[in-house]
């Protein structure tokens, strides 16, 4: 009697969480399998877009970092958890220590890590980014602090030997971001650049195919507090631009300031992005590396940067008429792009009013990591402009409305769809 009852809790025990687990892997699934098809119906997307190339759709509830990822990760979940079932019923091992561990594998796995991930990466990118004049000046002051005090020179000689073999280089490559960059493809589709676009997420949208035999001028809106999904969406390959617009190389425009930098330099030359100048400009439209060239222009610049606010987007463009002068002399076609979401990564906040519209802050103690806020940059079908050598003051406003006219009405179509109802469009 006393055997009897031992074998069967002995079954009981092997038995129990066996079918337990099972049970409770399947109920799992299914719901995560029904809340991932009504998002989907929520967006308008279809099931088996998320199988197509360029129409990956990044925006996900907060534990969800990837749709794709995830709706995959369902048919991962259930094969992974009833094979560890079989495995530790026919081990005879089944225990509820193993079947915790294994949960707790799992979310971590999916939702935590790739969190944390994502946080390093964009940690580390935006502190480069943003520290890159502190990191060089570090970089030869740390060597003489030690030189003082070790009294030891040979931190000198690597110092200078560094300074002068990359000061050999500058000369050398000092015009490389005024005649197209370098352009590494292979670069631009590392996967850091993928946790990049996913720690927001940011999704790319076309309205209309573009002609790869055609050079394009591409009007980026808002700036926000650093156009950070401007660099994700066109200065890497993370959103899938390559697929969405094949044949098209897009050219992020910076500043010269960004060029002077060890840290930043050679990053943003073999992402493609170039000088923001005339003289680069010029270069890229006048046919010298061929068709298919996109010009990504932050047309706002520093004015739109310190105007951003969450209610109101706020456009610096009815001064700006160089852009429209160069798509006129040579017969580059224009694209409005508008980045819905790209104001809301950075929070404003005054300092004792002595900045009248704050400062940008997001996470972290100094406040340099941008929250995590989904960011859909929509393209405009272009504005397709003939060519005039000498274009008159004339030409230059007639292109100038048609452009305004493009972007406002490239918002109003697309502010609705994507939750931004209750921001207005203010044009300066």
């Amino acid at each position: 009697m006393v055997q009897e009852n031992f074998q069967e809790k002995q079954q009981l025990r092997i038995f129990g969480p066996f079918f337990a687990t099972m049970l409770l892997t399947t109920i799992v699934w299914v719901y995560l399998f029904i809340r991932r098809i009504h998002f989907l119906q929520s967006k308008n997307i279809r099931p088996e877009q998320l199988m197509r190339p360029g129409e990956l759709a990044r925006i996900s509830p907060p534990a969800i970092s990837n749709p794709s990822d995830n709706l995959k990760n369902l048919f991962e979940m259930p094969v992974l958890f009833y094979a560890l079932s079989i495995y530790l019923f026919i081990t005879q091992q089944v225990d509820t220590p193993y079947v915790v561990a294994a949960w707790i594998f799992f979310i971590f796995r999916n939702m935590v890590c790739a969190q944390i991930i994502q946080l390093l990466v964009i940690t580390i990118l935006i502190t480069i980014f943003l520290f890159s004049p502190i990191i060089t000046f570090l970089f030869i002051l740390i060597p003489i602090i030690l030189l003082c005090v070790f009294k030891q020179f040979w931190y000198l000689f690597i110092i200078l030997g560094i300074c002068l073999i990359y000061g050999c280089w500058l000369l050398f490559d000092y015009r490389t971001d005024s005649k197209g960059g370098r352009w590494s493809n292979r670069f631009r589709r590392l996967c850091i650049w993928k946790q990049f676009a996913n720690y927001f997420p940011l999704k790319l949208i076309k309205s209309e195919d573009l002609d790869p035999n055609r050079n394009y001028i591409f009007g980026y809106h808002p700036h926000g507090a650093f156009s950070l999904s401007a660099f994700g969406n066109f200065a890497t390959d993370a959103t899938q631009f390559s697929i969405l617009f094949p044949n098209i190389r897009p050219h992020l425009m910076l500043l010269r300031l960004q060029f002077l930098f060890p840290c930043t330099r050679d990053l943003f030359l073999n992402l493609g992005a170039c000088c923001v100048s005339r003289r680069s400009c010029e270069y890229l439209l006048s046919g010298k590396c061929g068709q298919g060239n996109a010009l990504v222009i932050v047309l706002g610049g520093v004015p739109e940067m310190h105007a951003t606010r969450n209610d109101t987007m706020i456009f610096y463009i009815k001064r700006r008429k160089g852009f429209v002068k160069l798509a006129l002399k040579h017969g580059a076609s224009l694209v409005p792009v508008i980045s819905f979401g790209e104001n809301e990564l950075y929070e404003r906040r005054t300092c004792f009013n002595l900045i009248p519209n704050g400062i940008p802050c997001g996470r972290s103690i100094v406040g340099h990591i941008p929250l995590r806020h989904p960011v859909i940059t929509v393209v405009g079908k272009p504005i397709h402009v003939n060519k005039i050598v000498d274009p008159t003051a004339t030409d230059i406003d007639q292109l100038h409305n048609e452009y305004i006219q493009a972007i406002e009405q490239l918002f109003e179509v697309n502010k609705c769809q994507y939750g931004l109802e209750h921001v207005n469009l203010e044009i300066i």
